[in-house]
């Protein structure tokens, strides 16, 4: 609001000369009044009120008849205004809203008084806002817009120019602070106030990183960001608020930036695979099919091997075709591992080539993870990260999915080497691991500086658990009776050679009864996943099975008795295969080392290691295999509890109908 100024205009005072005027405040009403008592000194005199109010001149008059020195001072109510006045014109401002000058007077008839904004409902002209948008020229200048309550007809900073419009509008060079100031003549108010624009966007000032397939667009400057709004992006299309990047293939592209006027600057960065892809692949022997590597035999780099020939491509003088037989009732699982990308699996019968569908039971490879963590200074100055408590967030969306408590532990794949993803920093790698004894946590330090205290955030990575996924497919044997096939097996993946496996010829029928059915897993085991609920089932063509029962015992021999100290009997069968081939003879004594072994229904124990056996020059080797039933042990002083998972291969007990007896 502005405030009254009374305007008192002097001519040559004579002695005893006198002005008066009186102030009104909120009701009250204080006198003041001047008189000039020296017209040889020209001393100003002094007021008759200044308990409440006073003023005191602020230019002194240019003539001699007139010297007011001091005046008077010392209260806040009134004050001389500080623009220039004319000679002889003391002008006087009130310093308090809604004060008033009433009743001026003087006895010299040539004193001028004159007054203005003496009413307190006057407006006080006030600045709205100073907005920022874009200019004609994005990248350099942007447009000022400054609205306020009132018109500001004359602009004094930072250029001058008369005004006669409503806000102001003008452009202004990007990076660059300066005082705006303007009046209203109207209104006799000046509004006032420091703009500083948002700096310009500089090319020298994009950094792009590139850590594996994470790319991270960077833009920081010595001068800061402050009232930029930025985006990124790798093809000039689509624009995030994110600077990271995930996935990102192998070539050449543009990282961008631009900021919310329109300004944009590139640099061209290539994304590279630095390590090639190392192949892994296992198909594990246990499988119920017996699979051979298909390969080019150069003897040079490749040679044969039991791993990639079949039985009749073996090495041997005589290599004879192996036949595996399965029947109808059969569901054979096939378990592999690998890295590859894809994985394939065909049927190849005289009907041609049919897929099989491949599951992955089990996926360990490109696992995501975002959770929360714990940023701190290390004593070095670089970023340590460790983990507490937190939420756990959907990779891509950053929605909530759970949550975790580690309590200073690490997650298993935070190792050295590995690329993490720090929320408003971008791709970084652990350079170490270490415990911090204040922290009591696993620390995994970044090459990144940090300063601060510490600050909890999130992080994203994609890592491996284990070096590979694991993959399986079922060849329901229902679906091919009275077939003879093949099963082929195809890895493909754009960074590594292709791998094919064919297996041994399989004839499917409804019954093999020359054959021995054995059923075989184990409880866990490394080479093949059990969790899956895979087991492995033969069909073994028999010669013999002969009872090879064990039995063991301690007596003691009195001078006219003998008495049996301890007795074990288990009962057992040594299996007496026909001629199998070099591999599926190696096939059948790993079904015997399982921990859970059924031949024909009946649960066996390997008792000894087979016995084999090569036939001639040929790749035949006949195969015997003692076994132990399993639960079939009889000790004279305790009870051996048979296993009951599978049937136990006993003698009936039959009640006799005449003696009342229980008999075998």
């Amino acid at each position: 609001m502005a405030r009254s100024i009374l305007e008192v205009t002097l001519p040559k005072m004579n002695l005893n000369d006198r002005i008066e005027f009186q102030t009104e405040l909120d009701g009250k009403i204080k006198d003041f009044s001047v008189t000039w008592i020296d017209p040889h000194h020209n001393q100003l005199g002094t007021p008759n009120d200044v308990i409440h109010e006073s003023f005191q001149p602020f230019k002194r008059p240019n003539y001699d008849a007139l010297n007011y020195a001091q005046g008077i001072k010392g209260l806040d109510v009134l004050e001389v205004l500080t623009e220039s006045v004319e000679p002889g014109k003391v002008i006087i401002q009130s310093n308090v809203d809604n004060l008033i000058f009433k009743n001026e007077s003087s006895m010299n008839s040539g004193v001028v008084f004159k007054k203005t904004n003496q009413n307190s409902n006057i407006p006080t002209l006030v600045l709205n806002s100073a907005t920022i948008s874009r200019g004609s020229n994005v990248c350099t200048e942007v447009n000022v817009t400054i609205s306020t309550s009132h018109l500001v007809d004359k602009i004094t900073s930072p250029f001058v120019k008369d005004n006669s419009v409503t806000p102001v509008v003008f452009s202004f060079l990007r990076g660059e602070t300066f005082t705006f100031t303007a009046r209203s003549t109207v209104l006799n108010q000046i509004v006032s106030t420091v703009i500083k624009t948002p700096p310009r966007l500089l090319e020298m000032n994009l950094g792009v990183s590139v850590l594996g397939k994470s790319v991270t667009v960077n833009y920081s400057s010595l001068n800061g960001t402050t009232g930029l709004v930025l985006e990124y992006s790798i093809n000039g299309v689509d624009f995030y608020s994110n600077n990271v990047f995930d996935n990102v293939a192998d070539g050449k592209y543009w990282g961008y930036v631009r900021d919310q006027f329109g300004c944009q600057v590139t640099k061209q960065f290539e994304v590279k695979e630095l390590v090639s892809k190392s192949p892994y692949y296992h198909i594990p022997k246990a499988n119920s099919i017996r699979y051979a590597q298909r390969e080019v035999w150069d003897g040079i780099k490749v040679f044969k091997t039991d791993e990639n020939t079949l039985s009749n491509e073996s090495n041997d003088a005589i290599s004879h075709y192996e036949i595996q037989r399965f029947q109808t009732n059969d569901v054979l699982t096939t378990q592999l591992r690998t890295n590859y990308d894809t994985v394939k699996a065909f049927v190849l019968s005289s009907a041609g080539e049919q897929p099989l569908s491949v599951t992955k039971p089990r996926e360990y490879l490109g696992l995501k993870d975002y959770r929360d963590c714990v940023v701190y200074q290390r004593p070095n100055g670089k970023a340590g990260i460790y983990f507490t408590s937190g939420s756990k967030y959907g990779y891509d969306s950053g929605t909530v999915i759970g949550s975790y408590e580690l309590n200073g532990s690490r997650p298993s794949w935070y190792r050295v080497g590995s690329v993490i993803q720090l929320d408003k920093v971008g791709a970084l790698e652990i350079k170490s691991v270490l415990f911090d004894e204040i922290k009591r946590a696993e620390v995994v330090e970044v090459d990144y500086s940090y300063k601060g205290s510490p600050i909890v955030t999130k992080v994203k990575s994609i890592y491996d658990l284990r070096p590979f996924n694991l993959y399986e497919f079922k060849l329901d044997c229902s679906d091919y009776e009275n077939k003879n096939l093949r099963v082929k097996v195809v890895l493909e993946d754009p960074k590594l050679p292709k791998k094919e496996w064919v297996s041994e010829l399989l004839e499917i029928k409804k019954v093999h009864a020359e054959c021995v059915e054995i059923r075989y897993f184990n409880d866990k085991n490394d080479d093949v996943f059990y969790e899956t609920g895979i087991n492995h089932v033969l069909r073994i063509p028999i010669a013999n099975i002969i009872d090879t029962s064990i039995s063991d015992s301690e007596i003691h021999k009195g001078d006219s008795q003998v008495s049996l100290i301890s007795a074990e009997y288990y009962e057992g069968d040594t299996f007496e295969f026909l001629p199998l081939t070099k591999e599926l003879k190696k096939k059948v004594e790993l079904a015997t080392y399982h921990s859970n072994l059924i031949i024909n229904g009946v649960s066996y124990k390997v008792a000894e290691k087979p016995e084999s056996e090569r036939q001639g020059v040929s790749n035949l080797y006949t195969l015997k295999a003692k076994l132990i039933k399993a639960g079939s042990g009889y000790n004279v002083n305790s009870f051996v509890k048979p296993d009951s998972s599978y049937a136990i291969d006993i003698p009936s007990l039959i009640l006799g109908e005449s003696d009342g007896f229980i008999s075998y």
